[in-house]
């Protein structure tokens, strides 16, 4: 019973240790591929435009509400690199794209 015991919590403790692994070795792939540049949360879109240059497309807004004062428009534009996410005038997120 004790034999069953230790090697159920031996093979527990590697699955553990194996995951974690996985999870390093993501997160340290992405950072080196989202390496560059991007946009900073709360930038305006003028700060953008001037730091970055014109995108490459500016999607048209959603999730106006004019009847709701708290239902601001989401737009998104797009440069080769990245996604960057507004809300209103602000940045809120940018994203890497993959090529």
């Amino acid at each position: 019973m004790k034999r069953l015991a230790l090697i159920c919590m031996l093979m527990f403790n590697m699955s553990v240790w194996s995951e974690a692994l996985t999870v390093r070795s993501i997160v340290e792939t992405g950072s080196q591929q989202d390496s560059g540049k991007r946009p900073s949360r709360g930038m305006t879109k003028d700060d953008v435009e001037k730091n970055f240059g014109a995108p490459i497309a500016k999607k048209d807004p959603v999730g106006l509400n004019l009847k709701r004062k708290h239902h601001r428009a989401i737009t998104r534009w797009v440069y080769q690199n990245f996604l960057v996410v507004f809300d209103s005038n602000h940045v809120i997120a940018t994203v890497h794209r993959r090529k």
